[in-house]
């Protein structure tokens, strides 16, 4: 196999791996208006993927977060990060979570940071881009509900994050109380064909799809048969969505464009399009970081679909107040 082929099919599955040290994930103790949060880093083992994933939660340590079968249950956020990243992403997220009162998850999925294969634990595995990352969600989601203080599971996914997520939702467990899904690509093949024609206009489509062909041929031999480019096709199986979803999307997002969003949202099922939303950002990128109404917009999304406690602080921001973030948006933007 040549050697830019060989690269080819590598920037799809085995993308560069982000490092990071213990010291990344910042202060095991934090502090919100009203909790005072701990972090916890453990592993767990996903035996359908054969990796030892790490994750890392931050648990309120207040008087409400205890074993009393009558103490309130204390709703979970299980963060699922994009491509070529790792459980740091939860950082971006950790103070709006906190906030809420909610305990954050955060993890590696395999082939990603500090995972490892077993049982060498030397070695890890190529990315599937939300294929067999399922399983990964599915092993964290088991421990959280193997908790009896933890209650309602809510997934904040982002790129491959939010395709895994949707795909779990979709194909493994409905109930999930909601998803934030951050820039999800509609199908694999299509987004491969977009990337090609945005680098290369002129290039037939009929070349790219001879080629596409060839290389998941490639992947598929590469990933053990794993990952199918064909089979990642979140468009044929979201109508059978059952999960409230809110996307988000930059709408001059350079790596999926934001159609793919938008068609995603539109096939949502009619019973559920009341309990869906979209946001379509007017600036940003990929991996830009979000606007602050962003965080107002997912706050009265959660709240709508689990309701918060009183150790929320987003109840304290008061009207006023939101409508001046939404015209700061206004006027930037």
């Amino acid at each position: 196999m040549p050697q830019f082929w060989r690269d080819l099919v590598d920037s799809l599955v085995r993308p560069p791996v982000a490092r990071y040290t213990e010291e990344h994930l910042e202060d095991r103790v934090l502090n919100s208006k009203k909790l005072v949060y701990v972090r916890e880093d453990f592993k767990l083992f996903c035996e359908e993927n054969n990796s030892l994933l790490p994750v890392s939660r931050w648990v309120p340590v207040d008087n409400h977060f205890s074993n009393d079968k009558d103490a309130t249950k204390i709703p979970v956020v299980l963060i699922c990060h994009g491509n070529a990243s790792c459980r740091l992403e939860a950082l971006g997220s950790i103070d709006l979570y906190m906030s809420l009162g909610f305990c954050i998850y955060g993890f590696d999925f395999n082939g990603c940071g500090q995972s490892r294969r077993a049982p060498t634990l030397e070695e890890q595995n190529c990315v599937t881009l939300g294929a067999t990352e399922i399983h990964d969600i599915a092993t964290v989601v088991k421990h959280i509900r193997s908790d009896t203080r933890l209650g309602s599971v809510v997934l904040h996914a982002r790129s491959m994050g939010s395709v895994a997520a949707l795909r779990y939702c979709l194909l493994l467990d409905s109930n999930i109380a909601c998803m934030i899904c951050d820039s999800p690509f509609a199908r694999l093949d299509r987004l491969c064909i977009d990337i090609v024609k945005n680098s290369v206009p002129k290039c037939p489509t009929v070349l790219i799809r001879s080629i596409l062909r060839l290389l998941n041929r490639s992947i598929r031999k590469r990933t053990d048969n794993t990952m199918n480019i064909y089979d990642l096709d979140q468009e044929s199986i979201l109508p059978t969505l059952s999960v409230p979803v809110l996307f988000i999307h930059a709408q001059h997002d350079s790596l999926i464009p934001h159609q793919h969003c938008v068609d995603l949202h539109d096939l949502v099922p009619d019973h559920l399009k009341t309990h869906c939303k979209m946001i379509s950002l007017p600036v940003g990128d990929h991996n830009s970081e979000r606007p602050p109404f962003v965080d107002i917009e997912i706050s009265e999304f959660l709240n709508k679909h689990i309701g918060f406690d009183h150790y929320s602080d987003f109840m304290d921001i008061t009207p006023d107040q939101k409508a001046r973030i939404f015209e700061e948006h206004e006027r930037m933007y």
